[in-house]
């Protein structure tokens, strides 16, 4: 009895840690930060002068919209995960750098006001944020420079005129089959130790 008891308590567990490993989400280096979808990413919206902000604009997202997946060039259907990096300092002129691996590959990234502008619409579906339609200058300029391969996104972006942003799309992330197969034995386990306490409690 003790033994399967303790049995199910270590399958719950497992289950919590499995649960965890859901989403890892990016790895940062820099003076960087994720963050939600904001009201607003309007010049003077969401500012600082030290930080960059990685919005998480939509996760396990699927283009069905074969205008969206002309602009992004990925097949219709496709799952993918979609951010948004974010820079709006107070001061005139500061220098943002760093890395952003993310957990899946990058499939596609807009670093221009045009590009970003075409898929605003289906972002602010979702998060209902507002997005600067009418300033170039929110494009990356000559002094911005930005770079990824594989998973790995690398930004060295001096943030002078309103804001500096860049939309990423990488393959939706997925749980591993480990952590999928953990999660479903603790849920089961959980299942089981319910069913036989209420069958005692009616007998």
């Amino acid at each position: 009895m003790y033994l399967h008891r303790y049995t199910v308590v270590a399958l719950i567990v497992l289950t919590l840690v499995a649960s965890t490993g859901l989403k890892a989400g990016p790895i940062l280096n820099g003076d960087i930060t994720i963050i939600d979808p904001p009201a607003s990413v309007l010049e003077g919206g969401l500012t600082s002068d030290t930080t960059a902000f990685l919005i998480k604009e939509a996760l396990r997202y699927r283009v069905n919209d074969p205008v969206l997946a002309g602009l992004w060039n990925v097949a219709v259907g496709t799952m993918v995960d979609v951010w948004m990096l974010h820079t709006d300092p107070v001061a005139p002129s500061v220098h943002f750098s760093g890395t952003i691996e993310f957990a899946r590959p990058i499939l596609h990234l807009d670093t221009t006001l045009a590009a970003m502008k075409a898929s605003d619409p289906f972002m602010q579906i979702l998060t209902g944020t507002l997005y600067e339609q009418d300033r170039v200058e929110r494009g990356l300029g000559p002094v911005d420079h930005t770079s990824f391969g594989g998973n790995t996104l690398s930004y060295n972006w001096v943030t002078q005129v309103v804001v500096d942003q860049a939309r990423i799309v990488t393959e939706a992330e997925t749980p591993e089959p480990l952590t999928m197969g953990l999660t479903g034995l603790g849920c089961g386990a959980i299942g089981l130790m319910l069913r036989r306490r209420k069958a005692r409690q009616q007998a």
